[in-house]
């Protein structure tokens, strides 16, 4: 006979033996700042186990040996597939437990003597499934009030009545519930009896896209049945996110975060929460000031019963979405732009869902026809710096390299020191033409000598800080990086246009259309593109596409 309650080994000692061992074995190992669980302390077997316990310790006169040569003890697993402390339960009508007697469908010769007389019962059903784990009452109050109102005595005494015996199930209890029924919940007379007895815990929709992103990525993406292009799944997940954000009310933050809260578009918002990443147009010290303040942000309206994340898309929403998007037959792969196509549609359902019916606020918040702009363009921008990387005219350590090269003409200029000249091994003058191209590229019109002795405030600043550390120039100037990025890429955008219609041409037409010099060039940046970006062909052709259709047609 199996106890389908999963009863622990150390319930059939006596309880005075059972609590010398765990009170020997606890101090002597975990100290007095733990105990044992109240449940091995002063807990008992189940009925039938204590039934079957109690008959045979009769039967052999109080040998406890003999009684348990009888037992034998089995690991069991969690597992939610085989209903092994690990149970979901929807809504239903009836009590989740029931028992059944034994001996009644079992032939009486397959017991031991003693047992034979004894009137066993076994209990089943959910919360006997999921004794010793958890239970999951999934959308609990769409349930009938009256098919869980046992639940009331469950909680405070511990114990189910059963027909025959009381059920003491040791288990975790978990409900879900949305919004809406627990707003009509809290109109029920019978509210205040529950209450006491719950402990709320507010679930809302994820507000990081990354965290959205690997979701489709471990659940939907592995059942398109197509390649998945880069950027799909993280333009639905930024999308959704997008939904559920709120504009930030400066009124709820202390200066001098206030001003510059009120100033984040929602895409910039999604990012501070998901990356820490801030706007390069904030200085450093606003920019500080924001990651310093990135919790506060997130936690801005959560004891608001309108909270941020209680409304928008659904991951359920897209990934029906993301399985449509992969079908769509112009494209041969789940492709970003299918994806963005699939987020307009469903943006025009306004009649469907409640996030699409709520009232836009400033700045593109609750805004679809913004989100869906605003990743475009993110989209295209991200695609145009991973073409340009691939191709490997501008060397993305050569932006790092030129500005640390200047901040160090900078440094020497602003000291009055002069720097030993790499090829003479001889000390000059800081290079004044050097670092007036370098402030001409920055667009810097003002006065040189004001805005480097501005830059170095901010090096002696960190360097304050963060004593005999090497100075994280792309971390300290990414907007100047940026703008250097800019302007390289620039000055050989003619050969990366080039480039992706030569891309083009080979995706399409096949590689005997170019000359073998272009061929070269177009082959190289296609294999870097797939090793360091997973791009495949039919990805490729779609990005190159989209970029000369929408950024390239006016390059010459």
């Amino acid at each position: 006979m199996l106890c389908e309650l999963r009863d622990h080994p150390l319930l059939l000692l006596p309880r005075e033996v059972r609590q010398k061992l765990l009170q020997d074995t606890f101090e002597g190992v975990a100290g007095e700042s733990e105990a044992a669980p109240q449940f091995l302390w002063r807990g008992g077997l189940s009925h039938k186990s204590q039934q079957v316990f109690e008959a045979l310790f009769t039967a052999y006169r109080g040998d406890l040996r003999r009684v348990y040569a009888h037992v034998q003890v089995e690991r069991w697993y969690v597992s939610r597939r085989y209903r092994t402390g690990a149970v979901t339960l929807g809504p239903q009508m009836a009590v989740d437990a029931k028992e059944r007697q034994v001996t009644a469908s079992r032939s009486l010769s397959a017991l031991p003597p003693s047992l034979q007389n004894t009137a066993l019962f076994e209990p089943f059903g959910e919360l006997v499934d999921a004794a010793g784990g958890l239970l999951e009452y999934s959308d609990l109050l769409k349930r009938p009030l009256e098919a869980w109102k046992y639940l009331l005595l469950m909680i405070e005494t511990g114990e189910v009545a059963l027909t025959t015996s009381n059920l003491v199930p040791n288990l975790v209890m978990l409900g879900s519930s949305n919004e809406g029924h627990l707003e009509a919940f809290r109109e029920h007379p019978e509210y205040a009896s529950f209450r006491g007895r719950l402990e709320l815990v507010r679930a809302p929709y994820l507000l990081d896209w990354t965290l959205e992103k690997e979701i489709y990525d471990r659940q939907v993406a592995p059942g398109v049945g197509r390649p998945v292009a880069p950027h799909a799944t993280e333009m639905a997940a930024i999308f959704a996110v997008l939904s559920r954000l709120r504009k930030p009310s400066p009124a709820d933050f202390a200066k001098p975060l206030a001003s510059l809260v009120g100033e984040l578009n929602p895409l910039e918002k999604a990012d501070l929460l998901a990356l820490g990443k801030v706007p390069s147009r904030y200085a450093e010290e606003q920019a500080r000031e924001l990651r310093a303040g990135i919790e506060a942000i997130y936690r801005e309206s959560e004891r608001q019963a309108n909270y941020e994340g209680r409304t928008g898309a659904s991951p359920r929403e897209i990934r029906g979405l993301i399985l449509d998007a992969a079908q769509v037959p112009e494209y041969k792969v789940l492709s970003p732009f299918s994806v963005l196509d699939g987020l307009a549609e469903l943006s025009a359902r306004t009649g469907e869902f409640e996030w699409l019916r709520q009232e836009t606020a400033a700045g593109g918040y609750q805004d679809p026809r913004w989100f869906l702009k605003a990743l475009r363009s993110r989209l295209l921008d991200t695609l145009e710096d991973e073409l340009r990387s691939a191709t490997g005219f501008a060397d993305e350590a050569r932006y790092d390299e030129v500005f640390e090269r200047y901040v160090l003409h900078v440094s020497a200029w602003t000291k009055g020191e002069k720097i030993e000249n790499r090829v003479s091994r001889k000390p000059e003058p800081a290079d004044e033409t050097m670092m007036q191209e370098i402030e001409r590229m920055l667009g810097f019109g003002g006065s040189h000598e004001e805005f480097r002795r501005n830059l170095i405030s901010r090096v002696a600043a960190w360097a304050i800080d963060h004593p005999g550390e090497p100075l994280p120039t792309k971390g300290l100037f990414p907007q100047h990086i940026a703008k250097l990025r800019d302007v390289f890429f620039e000055e050989h955008r003619k050969q990366v246009v080039t480039v992706a219609r030569d891309l083009s041409v080979i995706l399409s037409e096949g590689e005997g259309a170019l000359e073998p010099d272009a061929l070269a060039r177009a082959r190289s940046t296609l294999a870097e593109l797939k090793a360091r970006f997973g791009y495949d062909d039919d990805s490729v052709r779609d990005a190159v596409s989209a970029l000369l259709k929408e950024r390239f047609s006016t390059a010459h």
